[in-house]
């Protein structure tokens, strides 16, 4: 299935007769006519091409390049991802150190996903693919009533001009230097003994110039992005947690040089 065929709902009948089946609908590939999935008659289908129209002179208007998206698809083109990068939505947040800013857009056609965006964050000095606090980040509405893609554009130009509070606040976080004690705390609270002791081991291993929050945050950030193999608990736990926006506000208030050991362990329970 390709991500841009076209998509329809069609009533489903199981016997002989033809009786229709109650408060259910194919959603079927008018090409191939292949059985995509089963939702209620309050689905609606948006389709991906519909979104494109709609986002893409959006993304220009925010200087974020809407000509050539990245697109992926998964469950046999049921679900779409597309993503948006440029180079003229940047923040430089240490001396070669910069980020860039894109969107990446999800629609799915079997009710597995809502259509929607999360803003996402490149450090282009490692291209790790950092993971923006969920607090500017992800936007999501069911395919039920009268939900529309206007919606999503509208929420587009409320969300993404938030990238420059990111971009002050991890500047502040590469000022910000923790004691071990505090990083020690913060990962009890978040992680499993084992990751606890790695990502110690190499934040302590950084030159000296480079032991940072934002160093720190990055440390996790980079696991998440390219070391989890697993699914156990502490990769789990950690990746639910950084993906809040507690995550940012818990860095940014326990780490700001004004708790002592003891408050600390307070703010972080």
């Amino acid at each position: 299935m390709n991500w841009n065929d076209t998509i329809a709902l069609r009533k489903i009948s199981c016997t002989s007769d033809g009786l229709d089946v109650p408060q259910r609908m194919a959603v079927v590939n008018t090409i191939s006519n292949r059985v995509i999935g089963i939702v209620s008659p309050r689905y609606k289908v948006i389709h991906n091409t519909d979104l494109l129209k709609v986002i893409t002179p959006t993304l220009e208007d925010l200087k974020v390049d809407g000509s050539n998206p990245q697109i992926r698809t998964t469950k046999g083109g049921a679900v779409t991802f597309f993503k948006f990068l440029g180079d003229k939505v940047t923040g430089e947040i240490q001396k070669g150190d910069v980020v860039r800013f894109g969107i990446e857009f999800f629609n799915s056609y079997d009710g597995s996903m809502p259509v929607g965006f999360h803003i996402i964050a490149e450090r282009l000095v490692y291209t790790n693919g950092l993971v923006v606090p969920k607090s500017i980040t992800e936007i999501h509405i069911r395919h039920i009533g009268d939900v529309n893609i206007g919606t999503i554009k509208n929420r587009v130009k409320e969300y993404f001009p938030k990238t420059i509070a990111a971009i002050n606040l991890w500047k502040k976080w590469s000022e910000t230097r923790p004691q071990e004690y505090q990083l020690d705390s913060f990962l009890r609270k978040v992680t499993g003994e084992r990751l606890r002791l790695d990502f110690m081991n190499r934040y302590k291993n950084l030159p000296k110039d480079k032991q940072n929050l934002w160093e720190f945050y990055n440390l996790i950030t980079y696991h998440i992005s390219h070391q989890i193999k697993t699914r156990k608990e502490d990769t789990k736990a950690l990746k639910q947690f950084t993906l809040t926006e507690r995550f940012t506000n818990k860095l940014t208030t326990v780490f700001s040089g004004k708790e002592t050991e003891h408050e600390t362990a307070n703010l972080l329970s």
